[in-house]
């Protein structure tokens, strides 16, 4: 069952930032509640907030969560303390951190692309079995591409974060099945289809969160003068994600179950030119990508007393990235090999700390919210990564590739893709 519950989100990045301390300092007063467990040693502010919204709806709690507030006032400072912390559903920020900060569970059409480059003319001759060729794609060698391709392409992504109580590992894997059409030797549409499942592990076996996502993608690539083009893909994701959330304190445990929806709508671009020497090429490239995340309001089950309702979320990413890939091609008897080398450094313009509006659904009206910061985003990154793609007979082609981020703190991703490509 899905509750639409909607906060209004503050207007100003400034008010933002000052809201959790004035938080805090007001669950110090006399108003929070004769409890004060917003007023324990050792909260940080985002758990004096949980704090203050139980000093607010216990003293008027009925129910099950006049039971939960029972059991929780028996307990000594330091086991409440405790209890605090493990009511901290730090195992709701994964919902929206790796869709935004890692970028799983997206279809990625850049292999594709580099595959329809390395088709277009090269400025490059080469021999197979004894015959000379131009290049991958000009004139009429049997290397030639046909003007209908489709492609199939697996990923395999893995990572984590690693920050206190919100730490957690995943796994992605991903099956990506795509077609395209060369309308003329300058522009290449096409569309692409997938599916991925995604599974996060939060740490000390805090919950967990495993996510099915249904893509798309159209896709495109256009030639320009001076060994230039241009290539964009706009995407949408819709994610179906299984939450579940378990914590424990000194007399009682529990585990939360929720099924939040999201959607997911984007748009990348690049920009990129290839200097060729011979077999070597040299590809300078910027690409900018976009993001928006949205999440609509649900609420826990399968807690009395201690299920939360979510407010509606919304992210944006606006990414720009500086690239730089080194390639060489091999020729051999059985079709033509090349191996590259690829550097990217990346900016974030956006994704900027946001508050998670959460409340106890069985709070007495107008008690029971407290928020939950998602983090400040690292800014610059850099991603490494190499592959090789093969040319073969017939205009059948495929690739294998690895990337790795480097420059997050607290944050590492690892990914590995192998596709395969078949004109028709």
């Amino acid at each position: 069952m899905n509750h639409r519950l909607v906060f209004k989100k503050p207007p100003t990045r400034r008010i933002e930032r000052n809201l959790l301390p004035l938080l805090a300092l007001a669950a110090l007063s006399p108003e929070a509640g004769a409890d004060d467990f917003a007023g324990l040693p050792g909260l940080a502010p985002y758990q004096r907030g949980l704090g203050a919204a139980l000093d607010q709806a216990c003293p008027e709690a009925t129910g099950n969560l006049a039971g939960r507030c029972a059991q929780l006032q028996a307990l000594g400072p330091q086991q409440q303390a405790q209890a605090i912390n493990q009511l901290t559903p730090y195992q709701f920020l994964p919902q929206s951190g790796m869709p935004i900060k890692l970028r799983m569970a997206q279809i990625d059409t850049r292999a594709r692309l580099a595959a329809v480059h390395a088709g277009q003319e090269p400025a490059y001759s080469f021999d197979i079995d004894g015959q000379r060729h131009q290049g991958g794609g000009s004139g009429d060698g049997e290397l030639r591409d046909g003007p209908w391709g489709w492609f199939v392409q697996g990923k395999y992504q893995a990572g984590g974060k690693d920050k206190g109580s919100a730490s957690f590992d995943y796994q992605t894997y991903n099956l990506t099945l795509g077609a395209d059409y060369r309308v003329s030797d300058q522009l290449v549409l096409g569309l692409a289809t997938g599916y991925t499942r995604t599974d996060a592990l939060m740490t000390q076996d805090s919950g967990n969160m495993g996510t099915d996502a249904l893509l798309a993608a159209f896709y495109g690539s256009y030639f320009l003068p001076l060994e230039m083009y241009l290539d964009w893909a706009a995407t949408y994701g819709s994610y179906n994600n299984d939450l579940n959330r378990k914590f424990a304190y000194p007399g009682f445990n529990g585990l939360a179950l929720s099924e939040p929806d999201a959607d997911q709508y984007g748009f990348s671009a690049t920009l990129g030119r290839d200097f060729a020497l011979d077999a070597w090429t040299l590809n300078p490239y910027a690409r900018f990508e976009y993001i928006n995340l949205q999440i609509p309001a649900y609420q826990e089950q399968g807690v009395s007393g201690l299920n939360y309702q979510v407010g509606l979320q919304a992210y944006e990413s606006f990414i720009s990235v500086s690239g730089l890939q080194l390639s060489h091609v091999f020729s051999t008897s059985w079709g033509v090999l090349t191996p590259s080398l690829r550097f990217e450094w990346e900016h974030q313009f956006l994704n900027d700390n946001q508050l998670l509006h959460i409340r106890l659904a069985d709070a007495p009206a107008g008690t029971g919210q407290f928020i939950l910061p998602t983090g400040n985003p690292d800014r610059d990154y850099v991603n490494l990564g190499g592959g090789v793609t093969a040319a073969f007979g017939g205009g059948v082609g495929a690739f294998l590739r690895y990337e790795a981020r480097l420059g997050q703190p607290y944050l590492t991703s690892n990914t590995v893709e192998l596709g395969l490509r078949i004109p028709f």
